[in-house]
């Protein structure tokens, strides 16, 4: 029954005609940036903008590619990746990593 109703709203579908074609592309390309939102939000929220950007970028080729089908296979890997990976340390070289920071001392660190 079911495969009969499917049919019912392919039969007048033409696969060659160029609206169909773009539609696929506009498709694609929608998977591949749906899916690829995972690894950046996961990025962003972790302290990770690079990977989880690496992760968007190489999503949206996977997906047009196969649509969801390798899109959220890679979007896991990247998410996954992010998760396990410690946070990052700040770049700036601190003189006394043990002293409290005081807000109130202009940037300057002391203790109380």
């Amino acid at each position: 029954m079911l495969f009969a109703a499917g049919m019912l709203f392919a039969a007048g579908v033409d696969v060659n005609s160029q609206d169909y074609k773009n539609g696929l592309i506009v498709g694609k390309w929608t998977a591949g940036v749906v899916c690829g939102l995972w690894p950046l939000c996961t990025g962003f929220s972790k302290g990770r903008p690079i990977l989880g950007l690496i992760g968007f970028f190489a999503c949206i080729p996977c997906g047009v590619l196969l649509g969801c089908l390798l899109g959220l296979p890679v979007a896991f890997v990247f998410k996954t990746l992010i998760s396990i990976l410690p946070p990052p340390k700040p770049l700036v070289d601190d003189d006394f990593p043990d002293a409290p920071f005081n807000p109130y001392a202009n940037g300057k660190r002391s203790a109380f």
